[in-house]
C-alpha cells in the first residue's frame, strides 16, 4: 500500500500529459480495479474522457458489510455493480475546487452527488475525500473513504439516468456557447455523448445511433461552432427518443438504415419539370457534415412547377418494412416523399405522400408505406392495390408547392421501420 500511496502522490503533482490513465491509476487500487473489470467498464474508462472518478480506497471496500463485495463481483450481479460504479463517475473533469463551487455533480448513473466542505474536509455525499486531484491523462481521480451507494429509487426515478446526463451537459455547455466559447461548449457535449455511446446500456439503441451520428458529423468539421451544433443536434434527438420510453427502445432493433449521406454513398440525381417543358432547377449536394442538401427554385413557366431528386435503383431490402423515417431539416415548406419501382427520368408511376417541415429544426418524419398513394403524372389512381415494399427500388424527394422562392431541405438519413415489434 505504501507503493500505491507514493504513486498517487506523484500523480497529484504530475501534469496531465505526463500522467497515467484512469485505468492505470485504478490498477494500484486492487479492489476498485477488480470491480471495474467485473462491471465491464474498463473499456469505457480507457476512452479519452475526460472523466472524474471518486475512487473508494481499499479500506472503503473492506468496510462494506460481510459478503456484499463478493456478491457484487459475481457475474450475475454485473448490472447492480455497474450502477454503483457509475454513481462514482462524472462525465467531465472536475477539480476539487470546482466541485465545491458547483455544490452538486451529476453522475453517469444519472444520480446527484452533493459536494460540501465540512470541518476542513471535502465531503462527497456521505464520504470524505482522502486525496484530491489525482491527475490522469483522461481526467482526474479523488480518493474517498467510503463506497457510495446510489439512492434506492435511482433506477425507478421519473427521470432516467441518460436523460439526466444529457440535461446536465446542455445546462453546462449552453452558457459557454452563449458566452462566445463554442469550443468549450462542444467539449462538454462531446464528453457526455461519448459516455452515453460507450457505456453499455446507458441509452436505448436508437439514441446511441443518433449520438454516434452526431459524433461523426462533429468530427468532420474543425469549426467549433459547427461541432457544437452537430453534437447538440444529437443530444436533442436522443432526448426525443428517451422521451418515447420503452416504445423507442423496442423499436430500435426493428429499424435499418436505408440511406446515409456521408462518405461515398450513391449520389441522388435531379429530375426537374423540364421533362414536361418547365424550367425549375434543383441540385443534390453532399455536405462536409455527412448530410445532403436538396435545394433550388421552382418556376411556374411552361406549366412547370416541380423539382425532385431520386436515388439510383437498387435493392433497398424493404421486404419486411412498414415504412421509413426521414431525418430532415427544412425551411417550413411542404415536400413530397415518393417510392418508385424504377428510377428512370420518365417514370410516371409513383407512390407518394406529402410531409411538412419546420424552418431550421431537425425532424424525424415517420411515413408509413400504407399512407402512400399511387399517382400517375400527379393524378391519384383510384382503387389502386397496396404498394408491396419488396418492389421498391428507388426513393424520391420533391417539392411542388407553387412557391417560386428558393427552397432548401437538408437530409441526414432514411431509416426503415417495422411496426408491432
Amino acid at each position: 500500500m505504501l507503493a500505491a500511496s507514493l504513486f498517487l502522490a506523484a500523480c497529484v503533482s504530475a501534469s496531465a500529459e505526463d500522467s497515467p490513465s484512469i485505468l492505470e491509476i485504478a490498477a494500484t487500487l486492487p479492489t476498485l480495479n477488480a470491480a471495474i473489470e467485473a462491471a465491464d467498464l474498463d473499456g469505457a474508462l480507457a476512452g479519452s474522457g475526460p472523466f472524474t472518478v471518486f475512487a473508494p480506497s481499499e479500506a472503503a471496500f473492506a468496510a462494506l458489510p460481510d459478503g456484499l463485495l463478493e456478491s457484487l463481483l459475481d457475474p450475475a450481479n454485473r448490472g447492480a455493480l455497474a450502477a454503483i460504479l457509475k454513481h462514482h463517475v462524472v462525465a467531465s473533469e472536475v477539480s476539487a475546487a470546482s466541485a465545491l463551487v458547483e455544490g452538486s455533480l451529476t453522475t453517469l448513473a444519472g444520480t446527484s452527488l452533493s459536494i460540501v466542505l465540512g470541518k476542513g474536509r471535502i465531503r462527497v455525499a456521505e464520504a470524505g475525500v482522502l486525496t484530491n486531484d489525482v491527475r490522469a491523462s483522461n481526467g482526474v481521480i479523488h480518493i474517498i473513504d467510503q463506497v457510495l451507494i446510489p439512492p434506492e429509487n435511482a433506477a425507478s426515478s421519473d427521470v432516467d439516468p441518460a436523460t439526466r446526463l444529457i440535461a446536465s451537459a446542455i445546462e453546462r455547455g449552453a452558457p459557454f456557447f452563449n458566452a462566445g466559447q463554442p469550443a468549450a461548449c462542444a467539449a462538454v457535449y462531446e464528453t457526455a455523448t461519448i459516455a452515453l455511446v460507450t457505456l453499455d446500456g446507458a441509452a436505448p439503441n436508437a439514441a446511441v445511433a443518433a449520438l454516434n451520428r452526431a459524433l461523426d458529423n462533429a468530427r468532420r468539421t474543425s469549426d467549433a461552432t459547427e461541432r457544437a451544433w452537430a453534437l447538440r443536434d444529437g443530444l436533442d434527438r436522443a432526448l426525443e427518443i428517451l422521451a418515447g420510453g420503452e416504445r423507442a427502445a423496442l423499436l430500435a432493433p426493428a429499424t435499418s438504415t436505408v440511406f446515409e449521406f456521408a462518405g461515398d454513398g450513391p449520389r441522388w440525381f435531379p429530375v426537374n419539370d423540364d421533362v414536361m417543358g418547365g424550367i425549375s432547377r434543383c441540385r443534390y449536394t453532399p455536405t462536409s457534415k455527412g448530410t445532403a442538401l436538396f435545394e433550388g427554385a421552382l418556376s411556374l413557366e411552361n406549366n412547370g412547377g416541380f423539382a425532385t431528386i431520386r436515388s439510383p435503383a437498387a435493392d433497398l431490402g424493404l421486404d419486411d418494412a412498414d415504412g421509413v423515417v426521414l431525418r430532415v431539416r427544412g425551411d417550413g415548406r411542404t415536400y413530397t416523399f415518393s417510392a418508385l419501382k424504377r428510377d428512370a427520368r420518365n417514370e410516371i408511376n409513383l407512390w407518394r405522400v406529402d410531409f411538412d417541415t419546420v424552418a431550421g429544426e431537425w425532424l424525424d418524419v415517420r411515413l408509413s408505406f400504407e399512407a402512400l398513394t399511387h399517382s400517375v403524372m400527379g393524378f391519384r389512381v383510384p382503387n389502386a392495390p397496396d404498394l408491396d415494399p419488396a418492389t421498391i427500388r428507388s426513393f424520391a424527394i420533391g417539392i411542388a408547392d407553387k412557391d417560386t422562392t428558393p427552397f432548401r431541405l437538408e437530409i441526414d438519413s432514411i431509416t426503415s421501420f417495422r411496426d408491432g415489434v
